[in-house]
């Protein structure tokens, strides 16, 4: 019984799973086909292989592939190959020959990647991808964020540090070695600081801890690492204020002195807020009409309370035949 599938000496069909065919000898001149056929079984070998990749750690930079097959035939190999198309192999080393199957390649200090075949019988599976994933164990560097200089009589600051990934540690003391545990984190808001109490205007706080860095390795940040802060005193009002004086528009300067805990002079056209116009010891323009200019002192982030006004003066002028022939100057 059963269904015709071909005539000839060898057949070639596709199939999905293990299957078994018969085949019969048959005589054409006499139209005789033999009582007993011959059971022909095409095998279908399901692979059983598993790859597993890998990273390096903090102290071995190298990383071993493993391919394993637990449930295949025996007799089957591992093929390694450095493409997944190409036919350039490589030879692993053999962790056991007996079942389960398992070899393995060891990738130094690199991110690399090979595939994997099973073979039996002639029989090749689909390749499989085994990546070694390289992480270089760097040492991170402790970063801090900027603290800008503050001016005035007292202040508090907003200090932030980082450079480690996640796992980092970050301890903050009021000495280089001891001292007082002042915060734990990234981010410390300081106490209020008054300028009074301090050394120079100048506050320093150091951070210690740990830094992780991105392949999990951590390390101890020593020495603790150092951050200032600055308050510098609020300046005093400019001094020794000058304006010219003229007898019709023009050029004029208007000067001062910087006051105490100020480096310079910046010029305006308003007791408050106005137009910035300069800075400088002095600031010349051209006018046409008096003009008073405001100077206040200036430190790296700190201004005076208060401006001085500078007065530059334009006089009316006199005009001829105004007088009369008997006026006397």
């Amino acid at each position: 019984g059963g269904t015709l599938l071909h005539t000839g000496t060898s057949y070639s069909p596709s199939i999905s799973a293990t299957t078994v065919y018969y085949a019969a000898s048959y005589d054409n001149a006499l139209g005789c086909e033999t009582s007993n056929r011959t059971a022909i079984t095409a095998n279908v070998y399901e692979s059983s292989l598993q790859v597993n990749g890998g990273q390096n750690t903090c102290s071995v930079s190298d990383i071993p592939l493993f391919a394993l097959s637990i449930n295949a035939p025996v007799g089957t190999v591992h093929k390694w190959y450095t493409t997944e198309t190409g036919n350039t192999t490589v030879t692993p080393t053999i962790l056991n020959g007996s079942l389960p199957l398992q070899t393995q390649v060891v990738v130094s200090a690199q991110t690399k990647s090979y595939w994997v075949s099973e073979v039996y019988n002639g029989c090749e599976s689909v390749r499989q991808p085994v990546t070694a994933t390289y992480a270089p164990n760097t040492v991170p560097t402790l970063a801090f964020g900027a603290a800008p200089d503050q001016c005035g009589s007292s202040a508090t600051f907003s200090l932030f540090v980082g450079g480690g990934s996640t796992g980092s540690t970050y301890q903050w003391y009021d000495a280089l070695t001891g001292g007082t545990l002042l915060h734990t984190g990234e981010a410390y808001n300081t106490p209020t600081l008054n300028y009074v109490d301090l050394v120079n205007g100048q506050k320093t706080y150091y951070v210690g801890g740990t830094l992780t860095n991105a392949l999990g390795c951590t390390y101890t940040i020593s020495p603790r690492q150092a951050i200032t802060v600055t308050l510098n005193p609020l300046p005093e009002i400019p001094v020794g204020g000058n304006g010219d004086s003229i007898c019709s528009s023009g050029s004029v300067t208007v000067s001062a002195t910087p006051g105490n805990n100020g480096n310079t002079v910046r010029w305006y056209t308003a007791a408050s807020g106005g137009t910035y116009l300069g800075e400088g010891n002095s600031y010349t323009t051209t006018i046409s009409a008096t003009t008073t200019f405001y100077a206040e002192t200036y430190a790296p982030g700190c201004v005076s309370s208060s401006r001085l006004p500078v007065t530059a003066t334009v006089h009316p002028s006199v005009i001829a035949g105004s007088m009369g022939s008997n006026q006397t100057i």
